[in-house]
């Protein structure tokens, strides 16, 4: 109950960051599946699930999905051969775009982190930094 409460302040700010952590199979995901259901201010949400990534280009392909942007074949299988730095300036110009009325959702976030909570692969951190210093509304990491 608390936790609800505070979520549903916290999407009132025009931008937040947070981060929710909790035991394995309590529920984090489906709580903050109701809670945006009711309380996105008319925004879309879009979760992104780490737990199915194993590199960059999965995030990506499930954030555009999220924004109904769907790339053709060709083009993601193509993707093994340029880096994140050659599309990060476009991505920044989409999330300028579309961030002030998108909540996006990392679930399972602690599958990109080590030991010490840093995030292993360059090209995720590099994405992740670019993320949450965009204009995007809401950025909520559930691990």
């Amino acid at each position: 109950m608390i936790f609800e409460i505070g979520l549903k302040l916290m999407l009132k700010n025009e931008q937040c960051r947070f981060q929710v952590l909790g035991g394995m199979k309590i529920g984090k995901n489906y709580l903050i599946k109701q809670v945006l259901s009711h309380r996105a201010f008319d925004r879309n949400t879009i979760f992104v699930d780490i737990y199915k990534s194993t590199n960059i280009w999965n995030i990506i392909e499930q954030l555009f999905e999220g924004m109904c942007i769907h790339l053709k074949q060709e083009i993601v299988s193509d993707l093994c051969k340029i880096t994140y730095n050659d599309i990060k300036e476009k991505l920044k110009e989409v999330l300028e775009v579309v961030g002030d009325h998108t909540i996006l959702v990392f679930r399972h976030f602690e599958n990109c982190l080590d030991e010490n909570y840093y995030i292993t692969n360059k090209e995720i951190r590099q994405f992740i930094k670019d993320v949450v210093c965009s204009k995007v509304s809401c950025i909520i990491f559930s691990s």
